[in-house]
């Protein structure tokens, strides 16, 4: 039996959906766009803590949730500092509502955003499948707010991190379904992986001839 996943405390959750009631509000601007991207930081890094907790004794996925985790700090901290050099004022009306309709759908939709019921999810095949919806919704939120915002060599370098972030996680379910296969095909074919001794067999050592 594997070890039980939980990913988002429920204060994140609770901020959440609190961010969800405000994205549907009026007032959506620029400055609102940002701390919202700020906000996916926040849960990402909080999401990426507790999984890399929950798999201390998985070295690759361990490193791999502690390395996403290291990046969405970073992350964070230039989108705070995006902040301080934008105001409130509308921009293009139409890519700033196409924006808010990224993040809902991506982030807060109750049957397909990333963040919806990840914390009911137990099994690896699941959870990384929620990751690699969170990180491909990032990566295109931040692609809309690159439009809105125009040229920006912080922001480019962001969406270049979480393209890495979108192909780590992607070849770990490829390594994962490989190892899925393996272990198939081994019991299928009655042949047990190294070190594994099938269930009603036993080895007994070779008699000799008389």
């Amino acid at each position: 039996m594997g070890v039980a996943w939980v990913a988002a405390p429920r204060k994140e959750e609770a901020m959440c959906e609190q961010w969800k009631k405000g994205l549907l509000a009026a007032g959506w601007n620029l400055r609102k766009a940002i701390e919202l991207a700020v906000h996916i930081e926040e849960v990402g890094t909080e999401l990426y803590r507790e999984l890399a907790r929950k798999r201390e004794s998985d070295a690759s996925l361990r490193h791999l949730f502690e390395t996403l985790a290291k990046d969405e700090v970073a992350h964070r901290k230039g989108f705070q500092a995006l902040l301080a050099s934008v105001g409130t004022a509308r921009k293009d009306g139409m890519d700033e509502e196409c924006l808010k309709a990224i993040a809902h759908a991506c982030f807060f939709s109750e049957h397909s955003g990333a963040l919806n019921r990840i914390e009911n999810l137990t099994s690896r095949e699941e959870i990384l499948d929620k990751v690699s919806k969170f990180e491909r919704g990032t990566l295109l939120y931040f692609r809309g707010l690159n439009d809105v915002l125009g040229p920006c060599p912080a922001l480019d370098t962001m969406i270049a991190e979480e393209k890495r972030h979108t192909v780590a996680v992607m070849h770990a379910i490829t390594e994962l379904q490989a190892e899925n296969r393996l272990a198939t095909s081994s019991f299928s074919t009655g042949t047990a992986p190294s070190g594994i001794v099938e269930v009603g067999r036993s080895r007994s050592p070779s008699r000799r001839r008389r």
